[in-house]
């Protein structure tokens, strides 16, 4: 599943239900921001574009905020600890301020993910960025409660239906 689920969540990001949530333009493979490689990062803006209408509407009324998705698959049988989690988020702090993004997800896909870590995450309340990990054995997905939510109903529920569909 490794490159065709960073290929999924790239599509779903930009073409698909990703633009429910931000105008995502550039992606980026084997990203690296210090001694942390994200197999995926890509970065947009919240204004969309749309036609005359809502291209007019969303000058108005949206705010231009950059935003970005970064994702870490981890290998087979690699269990992602809370100190990893946490240096994943430290180091999209700094590629935060970098960019000048104001928003970011964090998707980290891995086989099993150990309960403390879901606790961990649920626990998380950062204006800043969202936490998302998919259990590749049970399919199952945790969130942070505020901005993990909202790429979890958008971009992640989505793909998940599609990947248990093809068996993945």
């Amino acid at each position: 599943m490794e490159g065709s689920a960073l290929t999924s969540i790239e599509k779903e990001l930009m073409l698909g239900g990703g633009r429910w949530i931000a105008e995502f333009n550039e992606s980026f493979r084997d990203f690296r921001v210090r001694d942390v490689k994200f197999h995926l990062y890509v970065r947009g803006k919240l204004r969309g574009k749309g036609l005359f209408i809502s291209r007019i509407i969303s000058y108005l009324f949206t705010p231009d905020y950059l935003l970005g998705c970064f994702v870490y698959e981890a290998g087979e049988n690699v269990k992602v600890s809370r100190k990893q989690l946490s240096r994943m988020m430290e180091a999209m702090s700094e590629r935060m301020r970098k960019d000048e993004l104001r928003f970011s997800w964090l998707i980290v896909l891995q086989d099993k993910v150990h309960e403390p870590l879901k606790n961990f995450v649920r626990r998380i309340s950062r204006p800043d960025i969202g936490i998302l990990l998919y259990e590749r054995t049970s399919g199952e997905l945790v969130h942070d409660r505020n901005l993990g939510i909202v790429m979890a109903k958008r971009v992640m529920n989505k793909l998940i239906k599609k990947w248990r569909r093809r068996g993945k």
